[in-house]
């Protein structure tokens, strides 16, 4: 999303998600000058005001999963069906069956699970966005429209890529041409980290330590890696033995 703040620089945008102010402190480092958060929005009383609160949202971005569903999945409806983002006026219901969204909205990832210390998988961000989708879908009759970032979307393997480009350029060989270079991604959720790897041509290594928990040693169905292996550990090592035996075949 720091890509967006250049658009977002000088306007007030809702971001969404973490736990206390640590997605403001991420939004503010990419650029973000004027920040509202949900615990802000709740908090504010009838007679009080806050700096950004009745300025007019502009945008939401949801950073990170959210730590309080209900009161997050409210404050961006409000956001929605506003007038023109102003978070304490609401369209006629004329105007929430005609008319389109009232704010843009950005999600920085479409898991719909992740993996914690619970032996099953957890909600995530994409669950978080379907409840989102319908309730609005519910409430005015048309589909929300979103942006997403995050895997396995090909824009945010396009702008890794730009970064990796800056970090480590690619070396030309003696006839000017660029010399092929192997990327590999590291992932434990088959339909985001394997699935964007993929189709972007990187090499995958799928771990199991996370989403991925086999009965045996085999490959995820429908997205399978590269490599599966135990853990970042092997991976890492399974890399590096890779690309000695690419330098050293015998």
């Amino acid at each position: 999303m720091r890509a967006l703040s250049a658009k977002y620089e000088n306007k007030n945008v809702l971001v969404v998600g973490g736990n206390g102010s640590d997605c403001r402190f991420v939004a503010e480092h990419y650029g973000f000058k004027h920040i509202v958060t949900p615990e802000e929005v709740h908090a504010v009383q009838p007679f009080k005001y806050l700096q950004n609160v009745h300025r007019p949202v502009e945008a939401i971005m949801v950073f990170h999963d959210s730590v309080d569903w209900g009161r997050d999945l409210q404050v961006i409806l409000d956001a929605l069906i506003s007038q023109d983002g102003r978070l304490n006026t609401i369209k006629s219901q004329a105007e929430l069956h005609t008319t389109k969204q009232s704010v843009p909205v950005y999600f920085s990832n479409s898991d719909m699970v992740w993996s914690n210390e619970h032996p099953n998988p957890r909600f995530a961000q994409g669950t978080f966005r379907s409840c989102l989708e319908r309730i609005y879908k519910d409430v005015t009759g048309h589909d929300l429209e979103y942006t997403l970032f995050g895997k396995p979307m090909t824009t945010t393997y396009q702008y890794a890529e730009s970064v990796l480009d800056n970090l480590a350029p690619i070396h030309k060989g003696h006839d000017g041409m660029p010399q092929p270079r192997t990327v590999y991604a590291i992932g434990d959720n088959p339909y985001a980290d394997i699935a964007g790897a993929n189709g972007y041509g990187w090499k995958s290594v799928l771990v199991r330590t996370g989403v991925f928990k086999p009965e045996g040693d085999e490959n995820h169905h429908t997205h399978p890696a590269t490599a599966v292996v135990d853990d970042v550990e092997d991976a890492v090592r399974w890399i590096i033995s890779t690309e000695l035996r690419k330098e050293h075949p015998f």
